[in-house]
This record gives structure tokens, sequence and C-alpha cells, in this order.
């Protein structure tokens, strides 16, 4: 759908321009609220949002249109309660906000989560040392409960800023706490979603250019997966997944094919813990990774650096000290 509001600058003033109406106004439509706002790649756009509703403006120009105009507190747009925020029950204000919009990399489209709230409840915390006066406080947060059959969730839309135009995703409602963000590849999105008891997963991608989803990948157990081991790595030029899952009862490496799903080599084998991907050299094919539990002489809670190519040959450890190391990649990935 288009959107009904254009704002524009012209000589230093914003104006308003309702297309359905053709009316016209003087109008403000700064950002007010950075943490709220997002920079296209090119640096040429900016995303924003205010009042729970989308808007862009044109960085050169200044203009500005409204993308969605119906957000609201329960129903909101791009944003939505930071996990660790917390409100005194006599305040009337909103929780802190967090931004929630990807752009793509050639700055044309943005996908933006949309937050139905409806169902959020709270928990609540007691201050019996107040700091001002003598009375106690409470405290709330916004947090859903194992067993909850009603919880906060979120879907997305797609925003087309070549063309100002909106779509809902065919990506279904699900708990907020259940989604991980986007990783893209050109027109191409990418999303880990988990399944809610966390037994199941799906990788999906979403076309921009078409507006279309697929599922890519799923997996599945009859115990548990562990969502702080898992992770993905987008290869460009063999059009791959990399892949960490415990699905040989280790955390290990697998390539996945993008587009049919199927794995292709489990990259790491055996019985050693692969704790996260670091940096992957795609000009050489080789996977830089910390793991812990391969050397017999060291600490297995101790992580290591090691290096590996796609096809699991050449795997060497690269930092044999007997001490847990952090890793920081240069710039230059040299």
């Amino acid at each position: 759908s288009t959107a009904s509001i254009l704002r524009f600058s012209l000589e230093k003033k914003s104006f308003e321009y309702i297309i359905g109406s053709g009316s016209l106004k003087e109008a403000n439509a700064e950002v007010k609220d950075s943490d709220l706002s997002i920079l296209s790649p090119d640096k040429k756009k900016l995303a924003w949002v205010d009042g729970y509703n989308i808007w862009i403006k044109d960085i050169s120009t200044n203009d500005t249109v409204q993308i969605t105009k119906d957000g609201s507190k329960f129903l909101a747009y791009g944003v939505g309660p930071k996990w660790n925020s917390i409100r005194n029950i006599e305040s009337d204000d909103d929780y802190d906000l967090e931004l929630d919009i990807s752009w793509s990399p050639d700055s044309r489209y943005f996908i933006a989560g949309k937050y139905d709230r409806r169902n959020a409840r709270n928990l609540y915390l007691y201050k019996t040392l107040a700091d001002d006066g003598n009375r106690a406080e409470v405290y709330k947060y916004e947090r859903p409960l194992a067993g909850d059959s009603l919880v906060p969730t979120l879907g997305y839309i797609l925003i087309d800023t070549d063309v100002i135009s909106k779509k809902d995703l065919d990506l279904k409602f699900q708990p907020t706490f259940l989604n991980y963000g986007f990783s893209w590849i050109k027109d191409n999105a990418y999303q880990l979603r988990y399944r809610r008891g966390y037994q199941s997963l799906e990788i999906v991608e979403i076309d921009a250019s078409k507006g279309e989803t697929r599922i890519v990948f799923e997996e599945s157990t009859s115990t548990f997966l562990e969502q702080g081991y898992s992770q993905l790595k987008l290869l460009k030029k063999s059009k791959e997944i990399l892949w960490l899952s415990e699905a040989d009862g280790w955390n290990h490496i697998y390539r996945i094919n993008r587009k049919n799903g199927n794995i292709i080599k489990q990259v790491t084998r055996g019985d050693f813990f692969v704790k996260k991907i670091i940096h992957v050299d795609e000009s050489s094919s080789k996977v830089y990774f910390t793991a812990g539990g391969r050397e017999s002489n060291i600490d297995p809670y101790y992580l290591l650096l090691y290096v590996v190519n796609y096809d699991g040959s050449g795997l060497k450890l690269l930092s044999p000290e007997k001490a847990t190391h952090n890793i920081s990649i240069s710039t230059d990935k040299k």
C-alpha cells in the first residue's frame, strides 16, 4: 500500500501533504530519538520510528514519508520493549524501546518488526528503599512465562523505499523471544526461527524483490535445541550456509545448500564442542572457529582457536596455550 502522507522541505521549512484530501500544512518531522533511527548502508536514507510508526527521510533533500500510520503502543511497527526495561507501575510511560529494522545491502529494502503486545503480561519488583521519600515502590516489566498460552508476538513487514510500499511478510507471528534478526545477501534476507519449546527450528529466506518467503532448512529433536549454541554464516561465493548444530551429539559445523536445504558436508566431527564461528575466509575456503574439549591435556572449558578447510581437512590448532582465549580478528581479516 502507498503511504498517504508525504513530507518535504522548502526554504528550510517542513510541510505535510495529505494525499487523499489534498491538504497541505507546515509540519515538523524531526527524529526525536536517535536510538530509534537507522541509516541505510549507502547513508542516503534514514528510517526511524515515531509514535510507533515508521518514517523515511531522504538525507539529501530532507523530504520525509510516513510508511505506516496505524501503529500504536500495543501494535507497534519497528520497535519493541528492551528486555531489561522496567517501569514504575504509577508511570504512564512505555518501557524503553529498541529498534527492529534491518536494511538490505543495496539500501532499497528494509524489514521491520510488527509487535503485537496486546497479550503481554507483567512481572513485578518491590523496592523497599525508595530513591525519593519513604514509600516503597513497585516496578513492572513485560515477561512471558513458560506455559503461558497468550504471549506478545512478532511478525514482519517489508518496505520498498524506491516505490514507497509496504507488505506483510508471510512469516507466522510467533513469541518475540523466538526471533533472531536477519542476515542479508543482495536482495535475500535469512532468519533463524525457533519454535516454542525449542525442539525445532527453521532457517527462512525472504526474497525482497518478490516479497516471497520460503523455508530453506529445518532441524528438530526429541530433546532440546540449545539456542545459545546455534549459529549461521552466509557464504556468498558458494551459495551455502555454515551452520552450527548438535545433530550428532556434539556441536559441529555443517555446510548447507541454500537452494535446497541439503547438508553438503559435516565440516568438523569428533568428541569436542565447537563454540563459535569466528571468521570465514571464502577466498581460501577456510573456517576459523573456537572450540573446547579436543585437546586431551587442556581443560575442556578453555576456548581455543582452530582453522579448518570447507571439506573438513586441514584442521589445525592455532592457540595451543593452556588458557581460554578471547579472539579478535583484524579489520583487514589478515
